[in-house]
Protein backbone atom coordinates (compact mmCIF):
# COMPACT_ATOMS: atom_id res chain seq x y z
CA UNK A 1 0.00 0.00 0.00
CA UNK A 2 3.19 2.35 0.59
CA UNK A 3 3.58 1.88 -2.99
CA UNK A 4 0.17 2.90 -3.87
CA UNK A 5 0.09 6.03 -1.68
CA UNK A 6 3.78 7.29 -2.75
CA UNK A 7 2.80 6.78 -6.92
CA UNK A 8 -0.50 9.06 -6.21
CA UNK A 9 1.05 11.59 -4.46
CA UNK A 10 4.09 11.41 -7.28
CA UNK A 11 1.45 11.46 -10.53
CA UNK A 12 -1.01 14.24 -9.15
CA UNK A 13 1.37 16.59 -8.17
CA UNK A 14 3.35 15.84 -12.19
CA UNK A 15 -0.31 16.20 -13.61
CA UNK A 16 -1.69 19.39 -11.47
CA UNK A 17 1.55 21.22 -12.40
CA UNK A 18 2.73 19.99 -15.83
CA UNK A 19 0.21 19.28 -18.09
CA UNK A 20 0.14 21.34 -21.18
CA UNK A 21 -2.92 23.10 -21.40
CA UNK A 22 -5.88 21.70 -23.64
CA UNK A 23 -5.78 17.98 -22.07
CA UNK A 24 -8.91 18.18 -21.02
CA UNK A 25 -9.83 14.51 -20.96
CA UNK A 26 -5.93 12.53 -20.03
CA UNK A 27 -6.33 14.78 -16.70
CA UNK A 28 -6.01 13.66 -13.25
CA UNK A 29 -10.33 12.97 -13.21
CA UNK A 30 -9.32 10.82 -15.70
CA UNK A 31 -6.54 8.94 -13.84
CA UNK A 32 -8.34 8.95 -10.74
CA UNK A 33 -11.37 7.50 -12.50
CA UNK A 34 -9.35 4.16 -13.64
CA UNK A 35 -7.61 3.73 -10.70
CA UNK A 36 -10.75 3.33 -8.82
CA UNK A 37 -11.87 1.40 -11.70
CA UNK A 38 -8.72 -0.61 -10.94
CA UNK A 39 -9.57 -0.96 -7.26
CA UNK A 40 -12.91 -2.51 -7.83
CA UNK A 41 -11.62 -4.91 -10.22
CA UNK A 42 -8.67 -6.27 -7.42
CA UNK A 43 -11.43 -6.64 -5.06
CA UNK A 44 -13.54 -8.40 -7.39
CA UNK A 45 -10.95 -10.46 -8.90
CA UNK A 46 -9.50 -10.86 -5.18
CA UNK A 47 -5.91 -10.48 -6.09
CA UNK A 48 -3.48 -10.05 -2.88
CA UNK A 49 -1.90 -7.19 -1.72
CA UNK A 50 1.01 -7.69 -3.80
CA UNK A 51 -0.51 -7.50 -7.16
CA UNK A 52 -3.33 -4.95 -6.24
CA UNK A 53 -0.40 -2.43 -5.42
CA UNK A 54 0.81 -3.37 -8.59
CA UNK A 55 -2.14 -3.15 -10.54
CA UNK A 56 -3.16 0.67 -8.61
CA UNK A 57 0.72 1.90 -9.14
CA UNK A 58 -0.26 1.17 -12.91
CA UNK A 59 -3.36 2.92 -13.30
CA UNK A 60 -1.82 5.78 -11.20
CA UNK A 61 1.31 6.12 -14.12
CA UNK A 62 -0.25 4.64 -17.30
CA UNK A 63 -0.99 8.14 -18.50
CA UNK A 64 1.03 10.69 -16.73
CA UNK A 65 3.69 10.70 -19.88
CA UNK A 66 0.96 13.01 -21.16
CA UNK A 67 2.80 15.70 -19.78
CA UNK A 68 5.39 15.22 -22.59
CA UNK A 69 2.35 15.27 -25.04
CA UNK A 70 0.23 12.68 -26.65
CA UNK A 71 2.97 11.23 -28.90
CA UNK A 72 4.32 8.11 -27.24
CA UNK A 73 3.12 8.89 -24.05
CA UNK A 74 2.89 5.27 -23.02
CA UNK A 75 6.49 5.25 -23.79
CA UNK A 76 7.07 8.57 -21.39
CA UNK A 77 4.90 6.78 -18.69
CA UNK A 78 6.96 3.47 -19.07
CA UNK A 79 10.12 5.57 -17.96
CA UNK A 80 9.13 7.95 -15.67
CA UNK A 81 7.46 4.47 -13.84
CA UNK A 82 11.05 2.38 -14.19
CA UNK A 83 12.82 5.73 -12.86
CA UNK A 84 10.28 5.92 -9.90
CA UNK A 85 10.27 2.27 -9.12
CA UNK A 86 14.39 2.46 -8.93
CA UNK A 87 14.35 5.24 -7.16
CA UNK A 88 12.17 3.53 -4.35
CA UNK A 89 14.17 0.13 -5.41
CA UNK A 90 12.41 -2.29 -6.68
CA UNK A 91 13.26 -5.36 -8.32
CA UNK A 92 13.77 -5.46 -12.01
CA UNK A 93 11.20 -8.20 -11.96
CA UNK A 94 8.54 -5.54 -10.49
CA UNK A 95 9.70 -3.00 -12.53
CA UNK A 96 9.72 -5.22 -15.72
CA UNK A 97 5.97 -6.08 -14.23
CA UNK A 98 4.86 -2.40 -14.06
CA UNK A 99 6.23 -1.99 -17.79
CA UNK A 100 4.21 -4.65 -18.94
CA UNK A 101 0.65 -3.46 -18.07
CA UNK A 102 1.35 0.08 -18.97
CA UNK A 103 2.31 -0.89 -22.29
CA UNK A 104 -1.23 -3.19 -22.24
CA UNK A 105 -2.86 0.06 -21.99
CA UNK A 106 -1.19 0.84 -25.02
CA UNK A 107 -1.61 -2.00 -27.75
CA UNK A 108 -5.05 -3.64 -25.91
CA UNK A 109 -3.36 -7.00 -25.86
CA UNK A 110 -2.82 -7.95 -22.02
CA UNK A 111 -0.96 -10.74 -21.44
CA UNK A 112 -1.68 -11.01 -18.20
CA UNK A 113 -4.75 -11.09 -15.49
CA UNK A 114 -3.06 -7.51 -13.72
CA UNK A 115 -2.72 -6.35 -17.53
CA UNK A 116 -6.75 -7.47 -18.68
CA UNK A 117 -8.05 -5.30 -15.32
CA UNK A 118 -5.53 -2.52 -16.25
CA UNK A 119 -6.86 -2.29 -19.70
CA UNK A 120 -10.53 -2.81 -18.79
CA UNK A 121 -9.96 0.32 -15.92
CA UNK A 122 -8.73 2.30 -18.60
CA UNK A 123 -12.18 1.78 -21.15
CA UNK A 124 -14.35 1.80 -18.27
CA UNK A 125 -15.29 5.37 -19.28
CA UNK A 126 -16.76 3.60 -22.70
CA UNK A 127 -19.68 2.01 -20.03
CA UNK A 128 -20.21 5.07 -17.46
CA UNK A 129 -23.95 7.07 -17.79
CA UNK A 130 -21.08 10.25 -18.55
CA UNK A 131 -19.56 8.55 -21.46
CA UNK A 132 -20.75 11.56 -23.96
CA UNK A 133 -19.37 14.54 -21.45
CA UNK A 134 -16.03 12.25 -20.98
CA UNK A 135 -16.17 12.18 -25.16
CA UNK A 136 -16.61 15.64 -26.29
CA UNK A 137 -13.72 16.41 -23.32
CA UNK A 138 -11.34 14.21 -25.67
CA UNK A 139 -12.48 15.84 -28.39
CA UNK A 140 -11.89 19.23 -27.32
CA UNK A 141 -8.15 17.84 -26.17
CA UNK A 142 -7.74 16.98 -30.07
CA UNK A 143 -8.88 20.12 -31.05
CA UNK A 144 -6.54 21.69 -28.68
CA UNK A 145 -3.89 19.65 -29.21
CA UNK A 146 -3.54 19.63 -32.79
CA UNK A 147 -5.64 16.73 -33.93
CA UNK A 148 -8.57 18.83 -35.54
CA UNK A 149 -10.81 16.31 -37.22
CA UNK A 150 -14.30 17.09 -38.14
CA UNK A 151 -17.33 16.33 -35.73
CA UNK A 152 -18.76 13.60 -37.79
CA UNK A 153 -15.07 11.92 -37.96
CA UNK A 154 -14.86 12.11 -34.79
CA UNK A 155 -18.00 9.99 -33.88
CA UNK A 156 -17.17 7.67 -36.92
CA UNK A 157 -13.74 6.73 -35.02
CA UNK A 158 -15.46 6.57 -31.84
CA UNK A 159 -18.41 3.71 -33.47
CA UNK A 160 -14.98 2.06 -34.16
CA UNK A 161 -13.50 2.02 -31.55
CA UNK A 162 -16.67 0.62 -29.59
CA UNK A 163 -17.28 -1.95 -32.21
CA UNK A 164 -13.84 -3.32 -31.90
CA UNK A 165 -13.17 -2.49 -28.06
CA UNK A 166 -14.09 -5.60 -25.62
CA UNK A 167 -13.94 -6.31 -22.09
CA UNK A 168 -11.66 -8.73 -20.62
CA UNK A 169 -12.41 -10.08 -17.20
CA UNK A 170 -15.47 -11.56 -16.12
CA UNK A 171 -16.75 -8.92 -13.84
CA UNK A 172 -16.27 -5.93 -16.70
CA UNK A 173 -17.83 -8.57 -18.83
CA UNK A 174 -20.91 -8.67 -16.59
CA UNK A 175 -21.00 -5.03 -15.48
CA UNK A 176 -19.99 -2.41 -17.55
CA UNK A 177 -20.46 -4.43 -21.31
CA UNK A 178 -24.44 -3.28 -21.06
CA UNK A 179 -23.72 0.38 -20.90
CA UNK A 180 -20.84 0.61 -23.05
CA UNK A 181 -23.87 -1.53 -25.29
CA UNK A 182 -26.37 1.66 -24.58
CA UNK A 183 -23.80 4.02 -25.17
CA UNK A 184 -22.92 2.28 -28.42
CA UNK A 185 -26.53 2.25 -29.83
CA UNK A 186 -26.79 6.19 -28.83
CA UNK A 187 -24.22 6.84 -31.24
CA UNK A 188 -25.20 4.82 -34.06
CA UNK A 189 -28.72 6.17 -33.75
CA UNK A 190 -27.07 9.79 -33.62
CA UNK A 191 -24.61 9.58 -36.45
CA UNK A 192 -25.20 6.21 -38.37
Amino acid sequence: MHLVILSAAYVRKRLMEELPKGYHYHDINHTELVVAAARMLAAELRLSEEEQDMLLFAAWFHDVGMIHGHERHEAQSILMAKDFLRLHRFRESEIAQAVALIDATRDRKPKSLLAEALCDADMVHLSRDDYFERAELLRKEWNATGRIIPESEFWHQTKQLFAQHRYFTPFAQQNWQAGKEKNYLQIIQKWG
